[in-house]
């Protein structure tokens, strides 16, 4: 059986916005950003632990989580019409597969 183990620390709250269905965690170490989506309200967020801000963006559709895409500022997202490859600066996307 594996032992279980105890995280110590304080909660702190990093966004004090409104999500309808926040999901989908997604930390990228590399760069200290923590991104999450709303999957009915059909946005995505990154909090930058440098500046401790959060910036949000709309998405075309609901997206279920999103994915790194190795050597690459995209990110693959899994949506209602199939995965693509999204870059949220710019709002393009490309369909990778629908399902």
């Amino acid at each position: 059986m594996k032992a279980s183990s105890v995280l110590e620390g304080d909660v702190v709250c990093i966004w004090s916005g409104a999500a309808v269905c926040g999901e989908g965690p997604l930390w990228i170490p590399e760069q200290s950003v923590l991104y999450w989506v709303d999957i009915d309200g059909c946005q995505a967020h990154r909090y930058n632990t440098a500046n401790q801000q959060v910036k949000t963006w709309s998405l075309a559709e609901k997206t279920g989580w999103l994915l790194p895409c190795e050597g690459r500022r995209e990110l693959i997202g899994g949506c209602k019409s199939g995965a693509y490859l999204i870059d949220l600066e710019s709002g393009q996307r490309m369909l990778l597969f629908d399902p």
